[in-house]
């Protein structure tokens, strides 16, 4: 009698599992797989549209991009479509997963090009890609990484945008924020491409003038590096030299002249060295060539003084050396 109530009981349990397991589920002949209710689309898209929104304005994401995907799947020609796919977007971005908010909005652009969307996504794609490259953690594809690869990803945004709204709003801003990434990484000659591309592609910007300045900086840059040329030096002055005669007003003014004294006195530095190496050779005609050099171009350096006093020894030695 024990043993029969035991398996009545565990009978009943089962029953009313089943029961309950299948009440969420449904056999559909048609597809021959079982569903949810849950996650069916309703019978129109704006039912489909409401209810997922529902979820997204009750903050429940997840339930939200579910249903945002239901709507998108069955109905992929309603004009509600691209508006699902935003919101997908809007909640992704909603859970901080910033990396998956860009992709769901890429996919606005890439799908529905004329959604009413597309200028807003832009600034939103913007946004994440500015979080990303000032942020000295991020999160993305839900991993926590280094400020590195999350200024990788934000290259990788601000490059879409140059190519998908390349004269809109945010068109020269990505490009300027390309150079950026290029200087800071160090790779200036890829810098300073990019910064002339805004010039060139974006002549009405307000960002011309930080453009033309990083460009001189990135010069001074390569100008600073141990294996530099003096034609790099050269290049880095006339550049600041140009910038200070277009801008001598501009805040950036100061510092560019600042920039400016330290590669004279770089320089200064270099021919002066030459000038002692042709010095103690014994050949003080190439000697005197380098001094006068210092004199008379670069004369604003600490480094004229030295120049001129070793131009008069030289002077001095070879009278002395007629008189005797």
């Amino acid at each position: 009698m024990r043993n029969f109530t035991i398996i009545l009981a565990l009978s009943f349990l089962q029953f009313v599992y089943v029961q309950e397991v299948t009440a969420f589920w449904i056999w559909t002949p048609d597809s021959g797989k079982w569903s949810n209710p849950k996650y069916m689309a309703k019978d129109t898209p704006e039912r489909s549209f409401e209810y997922a929104k529902t979820f997204y304005d009750s903050k429940d994401y997840d339930e939200a991009i579910k249903g945002f995907e239901v709507l998108i799947s069955s109905f992929p020609l309603s004009d509600l479509a691209s508006e699902a796919q935003y919101y997908i977007g809007r909640s992704y971005e909603a859970m901080q997963k910033y990396y998956y908010a860009y992709l769901a909005y890429q996919k606005v652009i890439d799908e529905y090009p004329g959604s009413e969307r597309i200028t807003e996504v832009i600034a939103k794609e913007y946004e994440i890609a500015d979080f990303f490259y000032n942020r000295e953690k991020a999160k993305i594809l839900g991993k926590s990484i280094g400020m590195f690869s999350s200024k990788e990803k934000a290259l990788e945004i601000f490059q879409k945008i140059v190519s998908d709204a390349p004269y809109g709003e945010y068109g020269p801003l990505a490009q300027y924020k390309i150079g950026i990434y290029y200087r800071d990484t160090a790779r200036y000659k890829e810098a300073i491409d990019e910064f002339n591309k805004l010039i060139d592609n974006y002549p009405q910007s307000k960002l011309i003038v930080e453009a033309r300045y990083e460009i001189a900086i990135c010069l001074f840059e390569i100008a600073a590096q141990r294996d530099y040329k003096q034609a790099d030096i050269d290049k880095a002055i006339r550049e600041f030299q140009d910038f200070l005669t277009d801008y001598s007003e501009d805040k950036l003014a100061a510092e560019a002249v600042n920039k400016l004294t330290e590669l004279k006195q770089k320089k200064a530095e270099g021919i002066f060295s030459i000038a002692q190496f042709y010095e103690k050779q014994g050949d003080l005609d190439s000697a005197l060539i380098y001094y006068k050099e210092i004199r008379d171009s670069l004369g604003d350096t600490p480094w004229v003084i030295k120049a001129v006093e070793r131009i008069l020894v030289i002077n001095k030695g070879r009278v002395n050396a007629n008189d005797s």
